[in-house]
């Protein structure tokens, strides 16, 4: 009788000792993320921060408002050539010190252009929607950047999605020409 409580109460104790262990494994916390793989984030755009002001780029004679300046970037609105004037706050992603992202809501529909010869203009749905700059080489009078070019006119709809879909990376900038702060 004793070997068979025995032998009972040790396939009892092995089995819970299966079952703990399993258990144990099972609810194991997920191992945390490398430091270096932190979410991308921006932040809203300072007054002080060098972007602020009008810029011209390289080609004089193109100069959009007021035959002086092609992009103006201020704490709540954006004005670019190729997309106007848009009230919205301003957001930045800086991936270096010198470089990176800014963001914004368009306020309005834009105006897009069909292929040459016509280049036929028709309306883009983009009010709520978001866009972007890219920018690089930035000191306090010059920087290099360029507007988003979305050929499919389908803009994000959250700022999170503007900042996965808008990368240099994707192709949506091209030129980066070199722009004076004025």
């Amino acid at each position: 009788m004793k070997n068979s409580f025995f032998s009972k109460f040790a396939k009892l104790s092995l089995a819970l000792l299966f079952v703990s262990c399993i258990a144990f494994v099972a609810c194991k916390p997920e191992p945390e993320a490398p430091s270096n793989s932190k979410p991308i984030t921006s932040t809203e755009i300072s007054a002080d921060d060098t972007l602020i002001g009008k810029w011209a780029d390289d080609y004089s004679d193109w100069n959009t408002y007021d035959n002086n300046y092609d992009c103006q970037i201020a704490v709540d609105f954006i004005e670019t050539a190729s997309y106007g004037k848009q009230e919205s706050k301003i957001y930045v992603l800086k991936t270096t010190a010198d470089s990176g992202y800014i963001y914004y809501q368009f306020s309005t529909d834009v105006t897009g252009y069909g292929p040459a010869p016509d280049y036929a203009p028709f309306t883009i749905e983009a009010n709520g929607k978001w866009g972007a700059i890219a920018f690089k080489d930035l000191t306090a009078n010059s920087v290099k950047m360029c507007d988003f070019a979305d050929p499919s006119s389908e803009f994000p709809t959250t700022l999170e999605d503007c900042i996965k879909k808008y990368t240099i990376e994707g192709g949506y900038f091209s030129k980066m020409p070199e722009w004076i702060k004025l």
